[in-house]
């Protein structure tokens, strides 16, 4: 946001202050990859469809296994578990190397055109700046905006698809299931956006005091020689303590805030391993499910944690 706030007609002018206008900046650099987009967004698909069925083995072993079905039939099972898990890392790995190569293209051409509107830019504006400072702007903040793409943009798109497929898993195992765990998602999702909103001025003002840091830094260097022919040792001493104080301040306490995001998941996802248990040991003495389903419930409600954290 300081960024825009310093470039005059800056493409990205919109980008820092709300995330659909930063949405709307990655879509811009993404158009012109849209074949490899494609690809990332079919390999995500198919690895939510294979996180969402590899359970399902586990249930029929625990059934199979329970009901006493024969050796050859139980390997099978384990055999097409062992299948679908090595595909589903494979698909991981090969999802992850398209979704960075997608990522520092689209960046890299910002970084480009960033650097060339700044070029453009009169003296004025240089001169109020420190190079220090504007290496920090243009490489720092376009390293957030391409952490943005790859945890927000992608990391929400698959997450919230593997959200709706674990809910839609559970319902068709038994609509109270389905039902309890939507209300608890509901919950969930609302509670944790609410405690990590508290640290993110914070994190806006440590971005800030970094880039001043910098700034410190390249100036300083610049002018070493009439620094120690003028005796200034102790004053450049003195103003790196500080700006490394003001850093530590602003990024413990915005540590410290994002801290009760993580107490909240604990609580809110030991919540819901009560309600997995509780609610499986229910239906399975009502005969409504097996003891493989009770399992499976189980699994399903721990698959949920990662998505929720990374939505919120």
């Amino acid at each position: 946001q300081s960024l825009t706030n310093q470039i005059p007609n800056n493409p990205t002018n919109d980008a820092g202050r709300d995330p659909r206008a930063a949405l709307a900046l990655i879509a811009r650099y993404l158009a012109p990859m849209r074949g490899r987009v494609a690809v990332l967004v079919a390999l995500l698909l198919g690895g939510i469809a294979l996180k969402l069925a590899i359970p399902l083995f586990l249930r029929a072993f625990i059934d199979n296994a329970r009901d006493g079905a024969p050796v050859s039939a139980l390997a099978a099972t384990a055999g097409l578990f062992l299948v679908f898990a090595l595909v589903n890392e494979a698909a991981n790995a090969l999802t992850t190397y398209v979704g960075q190569d997608v990522r520092w293209r689209a960046t890299n051409q910002l970084r480009a055109d960033l650097t060339r509107h700044c070029l453009r830019l009169g003296m004025p504006f240089h001169n109020a700046q420190t190079p220090g400072k504007m290496i920090e702007r243009i490489d720092g903040d376009v390293t957030e905006l391409s952490n943005l793409m790859s945890d927000y943009a992608l990391r929400a798109f698959g997450n919230g698809l593997l959200l709706f497929g674990v809910l839609a898993m559970l319902a068709r195992e038994d609509w109270r299931l389905g039902l309890a765990y939507a209300g608890f998602v509901l919950v969930t999702l609302v509670a944790l956006g609410r405690t990590i909103g508290f640290a993110t001025a914070h994190w806006e003002r440590a971005r800030e005091s970094a880039a001043e840091l910098f700034g410190f830094f390249e100036e300083r260097l610049a002018g070493l020689e009439d620094l120690r022919a003028g005796g200034a040792e102790d004053w450049v001493r003195q103003g790196y303590h500080d700006g490394q104080r003001e850093l530590m301040h602003v990024e413990r306490r915005a540590f410290l805030l994002g801290s009760t995001s993580w107490i909240a998941a604990v609580a809110l996802f030991t919540a819901g391993n009560l309600l997995a248990l509780g609610m499986g040991a229910w239906l399975f003495q009502g005969g409504a499910i097996t003891i493989g389903t009770v399992y499976l419930v189980f699994h399903y409600t721990e698959m949920l944690r990662h998505p929720i954290e990374q939505l919120a």
